[in-house]
């Protein structure tokens, strides 16, 4: 099987009540295959840019109802043969968001992610994962 993971930070505007614009960089990791010498994995930076739905659950919108979309760019390198790929990476999020306070939030979602590798315009893999999100409002 194929698995991955990514970190990273978001810097975030909202546009009204109920949107937001963002950007957001990252490190992004793939692994396929048991063995780590013969398997692939890759890892490299991701940049995007991407928009926010808050659907709200109550009068303060303390809890939400998150609906999103990114389009990523992510170059990623494998460890052991040195090839580099460069991916267009469109991702669709469904999710639920829990306000603390004025700066302070926890978010959950379900992720689906559709890869093309930008070479040869294929998309072996759709990624189905989830997100856990700390969120801190200056």
């Amino acid at each position: 099987g194929l698995s991955g993971y990514g970190v990273g930070a978001t810097i975030r505007g909202s546009v009204s009540r109920v949107s937001t614009l963002y950007g957001e960089i990252g490190y992004v990791t793939y692994r396929a295959g048991s063995d780590a010498d013969t398997g692939e994995r890759e890892g490299g930076l991701s940049l995007g840019l991407g928009y926010e739905a808050r659907i709200r659950l109550d009068q303060l919108a303390t809890n939400a109802v998150i609906l999103a979309g990114v389009l990523s760019y992510e170059r990623v390198t494998d460890a052991n043969t040195r090839a580099v790929a460069n991916l267009l990476n469109p991702r669709v999020k469904l999710g639920y968001r829990h306000v603390f306070g004025p700066g302070l939030g926890v978010e959950i979602g379900a992720e689906v992610a559709q890869p093309l590798n930008l070479a040869d315009g294929s998309a072996p893999v759709t990624f189905f994962g989830g997100t856990l999100a700390i969120l801190v409002g200056f």
